[in-house]
C-alpha cells in the first residue's frame, strides 16, 4: 500500500512483487519512516525500543525474475536477544542483506515466520493493515482455528497469492513446540 501511494506501480510475477532498483529505494526510505514513526509512537507510550537492521541475511531468490527480492537464509537471532535483555523491544522491517552487500526486499509475512522459528517465542502476534483476514464475501473471518480449518482455507478461491501465504506463514511457526508447552523453562526460570 505505501509503494502504491508513493507512485511506485506494483508489478508482480507469480504473486510475487518485483522489485527493481527503483522500487527498492522507495521501499527502504519507506519502511525507514515507517520504523521510525512505529519507535516514535512507541517511545511516547513509554516503551523503549531499538530499531534493528542486518538482522536477516538473504539469497536472491531469482534476480531475473524478481530482481532485488530476497529468501531467508539466516536470522541474527543474537541481535534480538541482545536488544531484549537490555531492555528495548527491536523494531525490525523486512528488508534483508545478501552475501555481497546488497539490500534485498523480503515478504514481511515470511520475515515473521524466519523470526518465529528463529527465536521460538512463547506466543506469536499478527497484525495486519486491514485488520484481519477476510473471505470472499469481504467479511472479516471473526477466529479460525489452523489445525482443523487450514486446509479448507486453502481451498477457497479467495485464498490466493498474499493470502494463501500468510495463512501458511502463520501455521508453521504455531506448530513448533515451543507454542504449545508453554510450562517449558529454561535453567534461570525463565519460559522458552
Amino acid at each position: 500500500r505505501l509503494l502504491e501511494e508513493a507512485g511506485v506501480e506494483p508489478q508482480f510475477e507469480e504473486g510475487i512483487r518485483v522489485t527493481d532498483a527503483k522500487t527498492l529505494g522507495v521501499a527502504r526510505k519507506l519502511f525507514l519512516e515507517e520504523n521510525l514513526r512505529l519507535i516514535d509512537r512507541l517511545d511516547e507510550l513509554g516503551v523503549a525500543t531499538r530499531s534493528l537492521s542486518g538482522v536477516f541475511m538473504a539469497d536472491y531468490l531469482d534476480k531475473e525474475k524478481w530482481q532485488y527480492v530476497g529468501k531467508i537464509t539466516k536470522v541474527n537471532k543474537e541481535a534480538i536477544e541482545k536488544s531484549i535483555e537490555a531492555g528495548y523491544i527491536p523494531v525490525l522491517t523486512s528488508m534483508a542483506e545478501s552475501e555481497d552487500g546488497r539490500l534485498l526486499n523480503v515478504n514481511a509475512d515470511v520475515a515473521a515466520g524466519e523470526l518465529a522459528r528463529a527465536l521460538e517465542p512463547l506466543k506469536i502476534l499478527y497484525l495486519s493493515e486491514k485488520g484481519g483476514l477476510f473471505d470472499g464475501e469481504g467479511q472479516k473471518i471473526s477466529h479460525i482455528n489452523l489445525d482443523e480449518e487450514f486446509d479448507y482455507l486453502m481451498s477457497q478461491p479467495w485464498c490466493r497469492y498474499g493470502t494463501r501465504l500468510k495463512i501458511k506463514e502463520i501455521k508453521e511457526p504455531a506448530q513448533l513446540e515451543c507454542c504449545h508447552h508453554p510450562s517449558k523453562r529454561d535453567a534461570k526460570g525463565a519460559f522458552y
